[in-house]
């Protein structure tokens, strides 16, 4: 999917930046005044023409953008040690779990200081946003994982993460993911097997 809003993004700038070519040829500085510019149609294109082709392809553009920010993920994780989530966004409302440091959210929609969230099981409730925070996790979402020693199947096995196991992440390269267990240690894991970000 990255690839092809990429792509997308790509084409639209291309055309965009060809209009706009053809309309700063039709411009030109005013010797009479310093602060001004006067514009003049080309005899090729109609100026009205190119106007309203700038004005769809930058409408484009932005709509595109404006849809790629919609479609991206909002992602936080538990900032304390014990934070319920709750049915609904209220501290009144019954508590569906508690949940411990670092553990990794979606978040899907906002209600005043709640946050509605889901995580890698699915399981959704709100949460208090000051309970939250910008720190970056992993949750094991495979039975098991192999904690290797480079980003790769061919190194070697350090180690291995059970299913529901919480890492800190590191770094990412490539389909590899960097992470810390809870332990201490350090490896790599392959991205396919983890949720969060």
């Amino acid at each position: 999917m990255p690839c092809i809003a990429h792509k997308g993004l790509k084409t639209i700038f291309n055309c965009f930046s060809k209009v706009l070519a053809i309309n700063l040829s039709s411009i030109f500085w005013s010797g009479k005044n310093s602060s001004a510019f006067y514009f003049q149609p080309m005899h090729i294109t109609p100026w009205s023409s190119t106007l309203n082709c700038s004005r769809v392809l930058l409408a484009a553009l932005f709509l595109f953008i404006f849809a790629q920010v919609a479609l991206a993920k909002e992602m936080v994780s538990v900032g304390r040690n014990v934070v319920n989530l709750r049915s609904s966004a209220s501290t009144n409302a019954p508590v569906l779990f508690e949940l411990g440091k670092g553990y990794p959210l979606e978040v899907t929609s906002r209600k005043g200081r709640w946050l509605k969230v889901r995580d890698f099981e699915n399981d959704k409730g709100w949460i208090y946003r000051p309970m939250v925070e910008k720190k970056a996790h992993l949750v094991v979402k495979s039975n098991v994982a192999n904690v290797r020693s480079a980003p790769s199947t061919n190194s070697r096995i350090l180690g291995k993460a059970q299913y529901g196991d919480l890492l800190r992440t590191l770094e990412h390269r490539s389909n590899w993911v960097r992470v810390q267990r809870e332990n201490g240690s350090k490896g790599w894991v392959s991205r396919g097997l983890l949720w969060g970000w």
